[in-house]
């Protein structure tokens, strides 16, 4: 069966009791304190490793040399904005393409965060919203509590 190549944008927002800097090293520096294995794709899994500079990687680590590439980062605005280019293959939804920016936006003594998922290709029906439920657990939830637990304000 021939599937149709569509795109969809999803969007998910929201702020953080923690100033930009805060909420920006959480992001980059500490990501594997708040991804935690219940948001992996791989069960053998150990940790999710980010690699914050052009060309870096966003990916599952295992055992063995175990593990699934979920982004390739494209740019990094210091503080600002992070943007990544990553494959969906069937078995998650897909094929497509996904193209994720997370921005940064500084409030007073809070942090509005905009993530930004626009994917390009054949996924399945429900996938948009698979994945706005997965981007708002993994950042409108485990990132955002652990910034807020973790920033002292």
């Amino acid at each position: 069966m021939d599937k149709i190549v569509k795109s969809a944008e999803i969007k998910v927002g929201f702020s953080i009791n923690a100033t930009i800097n805060r909420v920006w090293d959480a992001l980059t520096l500490n990501l594997d304190k708040w991804w935690t294995s219940e948001f992996f794709a791989n069960p053998d899994s150990t940790k999710m490793v980010f690699e914050p500079y052009p060309g870096g990687r966003l990916f599952e680590s295992g055992d063995n040399n175990n593990g699934i590439l979920w982004y390739t980062v494209i740019r990094i605005d210091d503080y600002k904005k992070l943007d990544m280019t990553g494959y969906l293959f069937p078995e998650f939804g897909g094929p497509s393409v996904s193209y994720l920016s997370i921005e940064l936006h500084a409030e007073e003594n809070t942090t509005l965060v905009k993530v930004t998922d626009v994917h390009t290709g054949a996924y399945g029906e429900k996938t948009p919203d698979y994945l706005r439920e997965g981007w708002e657990m993994i950042f409108g939830q485990s990132f955002k509590n652990y910034v807020e637990k973790t920033s002292g304000n």
